[in-house]
Parts: structure tokens; sequence; C-alpha cells
């Protein structure tokens, strides 16, 4: 056999290992999470400051809640993400959520994140982390001929389906003003009905939502029950809070992160449920604080309290039972860390790193 001939084949069968060896090791160099597409901007930029340095990498798939949590439970992802909050029926018969007793729901201490790392590699159950709050602030350009106390009626009663119906039709009637607006939201109010009433102006109300495949989109649309939407549209959060303010008389929405970074826009927000968020650092939005009503609470701490209901929680499941449990408690460490903190500011999350005993479902929830 010629020399060429035997060098060729002992290059072919070098390769053929190497793509065999390689087929073997990659699996296991793979994790994988997946679940909520709201939570994957995040993720993707998470995951990727998380793999620096890692002899793994974490690959999210962005196929819904549902998917990562059913995805959890039969072994296929490590972590399921859930951009909701957790019911009764969330898990499938037989799966069960962890309730450490003796662990404290703060992650963010050190010592309590150890005790609960512990108590997962002693368990089986399906164990449940809230590791953002995705809030989201209403924001408008109301036109010049409302006074303030025409501004301070606004107050958007999440509890009140007609109160949502009137953001629905914010966004899909074209002709909807501001004028309409106001005796909307304030039936009841017969004073201040008859002094709206009174109003000769026609200013149309312009809405301005954000770009389909947004996930703040995708909850403030799940949140009013918006389906069909007649309205501009903003491609990033930036872009939003610039046409509110160079287009008078419109109407929008925004992450939290992106309302405190927007500085005195002389944009205004209405009050939810009479709470309304207001001065955080040197941000100075008209007619809106917080500072003096809850003692000095700021605005991140006043969201995580759960004073703020304009929001929905970030979730992430694992199963203790987990061949990969211990890169996932990594992970876990790793959004605790400063390295976690520019995903976070990215995509304007409020963290929080706390343990849901039973899924955080109440006794009182069944």
């Amino acid at each position: 056999m010629k020399k060429k001939t035997i060098i060729f084949i002992a290059i072919i069968v070098s390769a053929v290992i190497s793509i065999f060896v390689w087929s073997i090791s990659m699996p296991s160099r793979l994790v994988y999470f997946g679940g909520s597409s709201s939570v994957n901007p995040f993720m993707q930029i998470a995951t990727k400051e998380f793999d620096k340095g890692k002899n793994y990498e974490v690959i999210y798939n962005s196929n819904g809640s549902q998917n990562g949590v059913r995805s959890v439970e039969n072994g296929t992802y490590s972590v399921g993400m859930i951009s909701k909050e957790i019911k009764e029926n969330t898990l499938s018969k037989g799966s069960v959520f962890s309730n450490y007793e003796s662990v404290d729901e703060d992650l963010t201490d050190p010592a309590h994140l150890h005790e609960f790392s512990v108590a997962v590699k002693n368990d089986n159950s399906i164990n449940a982390i809230e590791f953002a709050i995705d809030a989201i602030v209403i924001m408008y350009n109301p036109p010049a001929w409302l006074d303030d106390e025409m501004l301070n009626s606004i107050d958007i009663d999440l509890s009140k389906k007609e109160h949502k119906d009137i953001i629905k039709e914010i966004y899909s009637n074209s002709k909807y003003t501001w004028r309409d607006f106001l005796l909307d939201i304030n039936k009841g109010n017969k004073q201040l009905l008859n002094k709206i009433s009174l109003q000769s102006n026609v200013d149309l109300l312009v809405p301005i939502s954000r770009e389909s495949g947004s996930g703040t989109r995708k909850s403030f649309d799940d949140f009013f029950g918006i389906t069909n939407v007649d309205s501009g549209t903003a491609n990033s959060n930036g872009s939003m809070i610039t046409q509110l303010r160079d287009t008078n008389g419109s109407f929008g929405y925004v992450s939290y992160g992106f309302y405190k970074n927007s500085q005195n826009n002389n944009l205004q927000t209405p009050w939810i449920n009479s709470h309304r968020l207001g001065q955080d650092g040197e941000v100075e939005i008209k007619n809106s604080s917080i500072i003096s009503e809850h003692d000095g609470m700021l605005n991140e701490e006043y969201i995580r309290q759960g004073y703020y209901l304009l929001k929905r929680p970030f979730i992430m499941l694992f199963s203790s039972s987990d061949k990969k449990v211990d890169i996932v408690l990594e992970f876990v460490e790793f959004l605790v860390s400063e390295k976690a903190k520019h995903a976070y500011e990215e995509e304007g999350l409020v963290p929080k790193m706390g343990y849901l005993k039973n899924g955080g479902i109440k006794t009182n929830d069944y």
C-alpha cells in the first residue's frame, strides 16, 4: 500500500474517532434550560455571562411556561422558567413542590442559600425560586388642558373588569379621546364628571405599544386581555419613552427598569389601585411620589414588597433529583452575584431571589 494511501486512511480514521468522541462528550457539556419566551431575553444575557470559564454550556429553549414545567417533570430540562404565578394545578399529578420549613425564603443571604442547597441535595421534589419581578409602568403625555385634579383622578383599579376594559379600549379604538378616558375612569365622581363634561377638547388618545414578540408587550396584553391592537409601535423601551415624550396625548408603557432611568421627560404615571411609583434617586416624574407615603421606601423595595400590582413574577423550577442539580445551584448563586446585575438592568427587571415554599401556594388558595 502506498505511503500516501496509508496517511489518508489514518487521517480518515482519526477524524471518525474524533467525531465519535465529540458526539459522546458533547451532550454532557450541554445543560438545557427552557420555558417562558418572556424570560428568554434575560436568559440569553445571563447564560452568556454564566458560561464564561465553564466546561459546559447552558442552552435556553424558549417554548412557553407550560413546556418549561413539563420538561422539568420529565427530566428534559434541568431548569424550567415560568412568567406567571404558580397555581395548584401547575404541576402534573404526582409531582410536588418542596417545602423546606427550616430554610429561610430570602436566598440573597449566603447562609440561607447554603441551607437551601443542602436541603435540595437531600430531597427529590421540585423547587421553585422567584428570581425577578417584571413590573410594568404605564406612562403618558397628556394634553395641556388636563389640570392637576384631572391628572390625579386617574386611578386604575386592577380588581375592576371595567377598568381593565378601559385600557383595552385605548388600544383598540382609534377614536377614543382623553375626554372619553377621563369620563370612563371617573364614573361615580359626579363633581369631576361635570367638570370634564364641560371640556370641548377632543384630543385623541394616542396609544403606543411594543413590537410583536416583546415580553413586555405580552405581559401588558395578557394583564388587560388585549387581543386586537390599533396603535403605534415602539421597538424598545427607550424608543417608547422617546415617542411618548415627542407625541402629545400619547399613552404607553415600559418595564420598570427603563422607567427609573427615564429622568425628567415630563411624562406622567397613573395611580394603580391607589398607589403610584415615584421618585427614586435622581429620577423626577411629575405628580409621582411614594417617598412620603411609604416611610421613605424606594421603588424597587416597594415593588418587591407587593404594593405595586402591575407586575408578574419570573420563577425558575428545578428538580432536586436532576443529574445536573449542582450546575443549577451554581446558576442560583450566580443570579445573586454582581455578575448577574447587568442582565437584570439590561432587561429592566427587579431582582428578587426568594424560595417559594410549596411553590408559594398558600393554604387558603386550595
